[in-house]
């Protein structure tokens, strides 16, 4: 399993509704059959995201038009001031190993 976190400002003058609809339309773009997205109030100012996916590299599987579109006008509203990708501690290490091996193998070379 892997998160992918990230914590949003309003910007000055953005009205909180439209906020709040705007981080719902972007939750509903993200939605694949493998991840969810949710979107959570950290503060009267700040929304947070949540996303969950099977694997780490299912973050890195490209855009769409419509969860470009949604996070763009999401963005008008709000500035990122945070951003993690977190993967369990089982998937951790295996690509700690995995990463060993490669650099042992290109040392050998």
């Amino acid at each position: 399993m892997a998160i992918q976190y990230s914590r949003w400002e309003r910007r000055d003058g953005a009205d909180r509704d439209a906020l709040g609809k705007a981080a719902l339309a972007a939750c509903r773009a993200a939605r694949t059959d493998d991840s969810r997205t949710r979107f959570y109030w950290a503060s009267m100012d700040e929304i947070v995201f949540l996303t969950e996916a099977p694997e780490l590299r299912d973050f890195f599987a490209g855009t769409t038009p419509e969860l470009a579109s949604a996070f763009f006008a999401f963005s008008d509203l709000a500035r990122r001031t945070d951003y993690q990708l977190w993967s369990d501690a089982g998937r951790g290490e295996q690509t700690y190993r995995a990463a060993q091996e490669a650099q042992l193998a290109g040392a050998r070379r």
